[in-house]
């Protein structure tokens, strides 16, 4: 068995972490990564010694790259591609027909979503991410809440299989949680980690701090994107300007939830978000708006909080509580419970094993080996 998992190489955030774990649990002999630019993607499969091919299109018109796939496929003798994202899917669906291969895809994020707020181009690349779906052998979704948007779009229900996402996490002796300086202050520290755009709704987080501005505290806001200017403009208006800092991509954002008391998500949409595990790596508890599967990383309040999705109040809310237990010292218990719990169940070796399992059982129905 050999499979080539396909990504465009430009995610940052959760998505890559999934690939490079993923990748790690195989040897190179059986599994390698293919991407169309040399990013964030290509730099962690280097790191993790991932067997890695870089296919760049050189510009829009540049159709030799369907060629190059297609060539490399057949000589490394493929069985399986496994793709992730709408261009690895695209570029894919370009060429199935030319291969004798298994074509799985792993769907991050709710489709409807994935173009949100981009006016035409996000309404064409909406569809064309659609149409690749008719081709597709099998579905990995990283939430069971995704069977719904698939089934809507055609996809018969025995193509879909929910999976659990995962990271490796650290030994506990290993963990490093060195507080801020200003944490001596007992300055109350939020971290946020995601894009700047719509669909992780930073601007309900803002504004739900814009009330509690009496309270002594700090947000990190880690990673970019579109809305950057636009939610600079909002901490100004709402006059917190001192109590939030924009930190911009960091290639090491994992490692800063060791220096805040709690993440926050706020996202109107998500799968098996990966930066809750992350936190959960550092002992951070966290605060997440209930969506994709966040119930199931954080399934109780001994471990963190679930807000209603877009809800201000219930935010504030939680805040506030992580705020009190932060001042009473209750908060690294939370975070105790919520890495033991994590790491026990959203193990990448976990992971690993089952899609060797679904890839064997794919090969077996098409009779490949």
């Amino acid at each position: 068995m050999k499979v080539l998992h396909v990504n465009a190489g430009n995610e940052t955030g959760g998505g890559k972490s999934h690939i490079i774990g993923l990748l790690s649990q195989f040897d190179s002999t059986e599994a390698a990564l293919l991407v169309f630019e040399d990013g964030p993607v290509a730099e962690a499969a280097r790191e993790a010694g991932i067997k890695l091919y870089i296919i760049e299109k050189k510009n829009k018109l540049d159709f030799s790259i369907f060629k190059k796939i297609i060539s490399l496929v057949k000589k490394e003798n493929f069985d399986i591609i496994h793709t992730h994202g709408p261009r690895a899917n695209l570029f894919v669906r370009f060429i199935k027909s030319k291969l004798n291969v298994i074509w799985l895809t792993t769907i991050h994020s709710n489709p409807k979503f994935d173009f949100i707020n981009q006016g035409i181009k996000g309404f064409v690349f909406t569809k064309l991410n659609i149409w690749t779906y008719k081709k597709i052998d099998y579905f990995l979704l990283i939430t069971k809440d995704f069977e719904e948007s698939l089934k809507e779009l055609i996809v018969p229900e025995n193509k879909l299989k929910p999976i659990f996402n995962a990271i490796e996490f650290l030994e506990e002796d290993l963990v490093n949680r060195k507080p801020l300086e200003h944490n001596s202050k007992k300055e109350f520290t939020l971290i946020n980690v995601a894009r700047l755009q719509p669909v992780k709704n930073q601007k309900l987080l803002l504004n739900a701090l814009g009330e509690l501005s009496s309270m002594n505290f700090k947000l990190l806001i880690v990673g970019d994107g579109p809305l950057e200017e636009e939610l600079r403009a909002l901490v100004e208006q709402l006059k917190l300007t001192k109590k939030v800092e924009f930190l911009g991509f960091r290639a090491d954002a994992a490692k800063l939830y060791s220096l805040a008391n709690i993440s926050i998500l706020t996202s109107i949409s998500e799968g098996f978000p990966t930066v809750l595990l992350e936190s959960a790596n550092y002992k951070t508890p966290a605060i997440a708006t209930n969506v994709g599967s966040v119930n199931e990383i954080i399934p109780s309040s001994e471990i963190g909080w679930v807000v209603e999705n877009e809800s201000k109040e219930e935010l504030k809310k939680s805040i506030q509580e992580a705020f009190l237990d932060f001042n009473s010292d209750k908060l690294a218990e939370k975070g105790n419970l919520f890495y033991n719990y994590s790491k026990e169940n959203f193990s990448m070796n976990a992971l690993g094993k089952e899609i060797k399992e679904i890839y064997q059982d794919q090969l077996n129905k098409n009779n490949k080996l």
